[in-house]
């Protein structure tokens, strides 16, 4: 049985490197229901959106899945972290663009009328306004 290190000697510890950057978070909260359709879409449709976005421009994103409660229903979804990583740091305004890029995104795959961004003390709503109901007013 392999022992665990409990301790590092001096010697150990220069061999390593500490990278510090601003703490910088972006959540953006997507639920995974169709609005016009209920088919409720598979989970890895995210998945590939943020791996191939993360690629293409160099970001960090984490996926926490979750179930969203709300008045009257309710459906499976997820959380998409993005972080200030080190190996590529970022301003807190472009942690919110991609956040915003990578929401548009995931609202059209996920056929959403709107999703939620939360960065630091702003929260941002993305609404696609072609999917949003249309009244009309009788005067």
């Amino acid at each position: 049985m392999t022992e665990i290190k409990k301790t590092l000697h001096e010697s150990e510890v220069s061999s390593f490197d500490i990278a510090r950057n601003e703490t910088i978070v972006a959540d953006i909260y997507v639920g995974f229901k169709g609005r016009e359709s209920g088919i409720i879409f598979d989970r890895t449709i995210g998945e590939q959106i943020v791996r191939g976005y993360c690629n293409d421009v160099g970001l960090c994103v984490s996926i926490t899945y979750l179930d969203y409660i709300y008045t009257n229903g309710g459906e499976p979804g997820a959380k998409y972290t993005l972080i200030n990583y080190p190996r590529f740091p970022s301003t807190k305004e472009e942690i919110k663009t991609h956040g915003i890029k990578l929401s548009m995104l995931l609202l059209c795959a996920y056929h959403q009328m709107r999703v939620t961004m939360i960065c630091g003390d702003e929260t941002v709503m993305v609404t696609d306004k072609t999917r949003l109901p249309q009244f009309k007013l009788s005067i």
